[in-house]
């Protein structure tokens, strides 16, 4: 179905667009806490806390790979399928976005004390990458 920025379709889409993008956050923030937690520890086997982590995993990817499908969607103006590979697309250029923040921050002396070395920055997003985040 078409729809137009700004109409009643278009508004519901962008309230869907938010709570997907946070609740990606959520899932994000819950994954980083329960590996700290498990490193703090050092390397705590606890089948709870690994069942916790691998949930969070799962529900940041499902929220971030919906955020992105409803992007997609509001920039066609239509709703209907999407190709798994825009999607996947698109994963793999926030990747390859992130990986040139952290060098440019590393060269331009800007980047947090804990960051990696450059050359840990220095790799492009695999070509599968996407697809294989989504798949696995």
């Amino acid at each position: 179905m078409k729809f137009q920025i700004g109409d009643e379709i278009d508004q519901n889409h962008v309230r869907v667009i938010v709570h997907e993008l946070s609740r990606c956050q959520l899932a994000f923030d819950q994954l980083i806490r329960l590996r700290e937690i498990k490193y703090s520890n050092k390397l705590v086997t606890d089948r709870k806390l690994d069942l916790m982590t691998y949930n969070a995993y799962s529900l940041f990817i499902q929220h971030l790979y919906e955020y992105f499908k409803g992007c997609v969607t509001r920039a066609r103006k239509e709703t209907g399928n999407i190709q798994p590979e825009i999607i996947d697309g698109l994963v793999n250029n926030e990747v390859n976005k992130i990986l040139r923040n952290w060098r440019t921050a590393i060269d331009n002396n800007y980047a947090p004390k804990w960051a990696n070395a450059r050359s840990y920055y220095e790799d492009t997003c695999p070509v599968n990458f996407g697809s294989d985040f989504r798949k696995y």
